[in-house]
């Protein structure tokens, strides 16, 4: 998951959604502190101006496995939990 606190970017701005328009991706980088993955936020499709971005936190596990916050992202495909 990104963590906006630790190391606070723009990512820190965009929205968790259980249907999100990005997809994060790993990227490999040369330089700077390997233990600190670095990502990048990709359109799924086109997005137009004024649009809310989103991406699913924790894409990988089951619904609630890795947090109790609730998700309130109103989606219809809501998995109930972030």
């Amino acid at each position: 998951a990104i963590d906006g606190f630790a190391m606070r970017n723009v990512a820190a701005f965009i929205n968790f959604s259980c249907s999100p328009n990005l997809e994060l991706r790993y990227l490999d980088h040369p330089y700077g502190d390997r233990r600190i993955k670095r990502v990048g936020f990709y359109a799924k499709e086109d997005i137009e101006s004024g649009t809310e971005l989103g991406y699913r936190r924790n894409q990988g596990c089951v619904d609630g496995q890795m947090s109790k916050i609730a998700c309130k992202c109103g989606s219809e495909k809501c998995r109930g939990f972030l």
